[in-house]
């Protein structure tokens, strides 16, 4: 058997939940869901404690800016590895460059504008797609 990347070796899938970002206290939620999710699959404290990070940007950017925002956090496992897969979805207005949001010191709030490139940093990959 190969990695989860090995197209001769299927991953399994198993969606762990789905949490509506409808305030504040739902991106607390959706990070600890998939923290626990990542110390159940194995991974190191370090890994969790960043993929609890990744996991309350992207939340926080759902809060600030979207509209019918959820969180889906899954298991991937193949016969060596194992990933947490975190998917946003949301109907928000959208973003006009998606590469462009994803640069450090790029806010629409006044912020920092760091999230969306911490998540890049954090994540082994990541991919953003909008419409407007």
């Amino acid at each position: 058997m190969g990695s989860l990347t090995d197209p001769g070796c299927l991953p399994v899938t198993e969606d762990v939940a789905w949490v509506r970002i409808t305030e504040g206290t739902a991106v607390g939620s959706a990070r600890r869901t998939a923290g626990q999710l990542a110390q159940r699959l194995g991974f190191p404290a370090t890994r969790a404690a960043e993929i609890e990070l990744a996991v309350t940007e992207i939340g926080t950017n759902l809060h600030k800016h979207a509209r019918g925002g959820a969180v889906a956090i899954r298991s991937i496992r193949g016969a060596t590895e194992s990933a947490v897969e975190i998917v946003a979805i949301d109907s928000g207005p959208g973003m006009a460059d998606p590469a462009l949001a994803g640069q450090d010191g790029v806010s629409t709030t006044g912020t920092l504008g760091i999230g969306l490139g911490a998540v890049g940093r954090l994540a082994d990959t990541h991919r953003i797609s909008s419409r407007i």
